[in-house]
Parts: C-alpha cells; sequence; structure tokens
C-alpha cells in the first residue's frame, strides 16, 4: 500500500509484484531487465534503512570514481530465536576494499560468508555494472530453481571490475522472522 501510494504521486517509482514466488535468481533478472537509472540498489521488505543510507553512498562512489559499489554497515537482528539480539558486520566490510584487483578478490574470497559479505549486492551499485554482472554470473543458471548464497559468484564478478567503498556506519538493518527466506543465513550469524 506504502509503494503504491508513492508510486502514484511519483511516477517515477514503478511497483512490480510477482503473481507468485518465482526466486532469487529470476527476480535478479527481473530487476537487471527493468533496471532504467544510472545506480541501481536492492532492499528487501524486511530490512531497513536509515534516511542517510543511499546519500552516503552515493556520496562515496562520486568522491571514489574507481570503486563500482558502495555500502554501508548493516546489523542483523534474528527476531526468531530468543538470546541473539543482533550482530554487526563493519569492521569485516572494511577489510575487503583494496585498489588491487587481484588482493580485493582475494579478500574477498578468504573471508568467510558468515561475516557478511553476502550483503555487497545490497548496496549501492553502477546500473551497467549490475546488469553485466548477472549476465556473466546468473543468467547461464537462471533455469536453476534456487541456488545457496547465488549472490556470491555476482558479488565477486562486481569487484572484479571495480573497488568497493564502505560506509562505517550502521545504515541497514536486517531482520531475520520466522518468515525470512534467511532464516538459515542469520543462524550462521550467530556463530
Amino acid at each position: 500500500k506504502v509503494i503504491e501510494d508513492f508510486s502514484a504521486e511519483n511516477k517515477r517509482i514503478e511497483y512490480h509484484r510477482q503473481k507468485v514466488n518465482i526466486g532469487a535468481i529470476k527476480n535478479f533478472q527481473f530487476l537487471s531487465d527493468h533496471a532504467k537509472g544510472e545506480y541501481f540498489i536492492l532492499v528487501a521488505d524486511d530490512d531497513e534503512i536509515d534516511p542517510p543510507f543511499i546519500e552516503k553512498m552515493l556520496t562515496g562512489l562520486l568522491e571514489n570514481p574507481e570503486c563500482v559499489i558502495a555500502i554501508t554497515g548493516f546489523d542483523a537482528s534474528d527476531l526468531y530465536s530468543q538470546g541473539y539480539t543482533g550482530k554487526e558486520f563493519v569492521q569485516h566490510l572494511q577489510k575487503l576494499p583494496h585498489p588491487d584487483r587481484y588482493q580485493r578478490m582475494m579478500n574477498y574470497a578468504a573471508q568467510p560468508d558468515y561475516h557478511g559479505k553476502a550483503r555487497i549486492l545490497w548496496g549501492l551499485i553502477k546500473t551497467d555494472v549490475f546488469q553485466e554482472c548477472y549476465k556473466k554470473t546468473l543468467e547461464p543458471v537462471a533455469h536453476k530453481k534456487d541456488l545457496t548464497f547465488a549472490e556470491l559468484p555476482v558479488e565477486f564478478k562486481i569487484l572484479d571490475y571495480g573497488n568497493l567503498f564502505v560506509v562505517p556506519e550502521n545504515l541497514f538493518h536486517v531482520y531475520l522472522l520466522p518468515s525470512s527466506l534467511g532464516l538459515q543465513e542469520g543462524r550462521l550469524f550467530a556463530k
């Protein structure tokens, strides 16, 4: 309802809702096909962003032309299990960027998934880079029903294209709910 109201007032906003759950890879394809602006961002309906989220990432990209994607720190809270209140990942994400392409990709490959590297794709990225990286990594396997951690090859390819800018503030909040498909991933965060 909120999105429908915004899109009625602002024709730059397009609202699409799949009739059935088509899975992550086909949703990436759909988004890639429909992205029109210079920059692209992915946010799920159960995540929250703080007001300066986009502004700080865009500033980082504009001030660092060698960067093709920007992310902020984030925290994840598993609202399903008691005893786990949340975890922050910015200290791990800050270890990923590097001016040398090989070292940047090695930093990414060597970092465990539970340090949050799988959230890079949830940053602000140049649309043409997102489309090209999707095309080269996930389009060939789009016929698969589901792939665990499907975003990892896309992120690896993005880091091949250019550097990553990390805003050192937690401006993105992931909430793992009983209905969240990322619940198993969230349990990895807690370990």
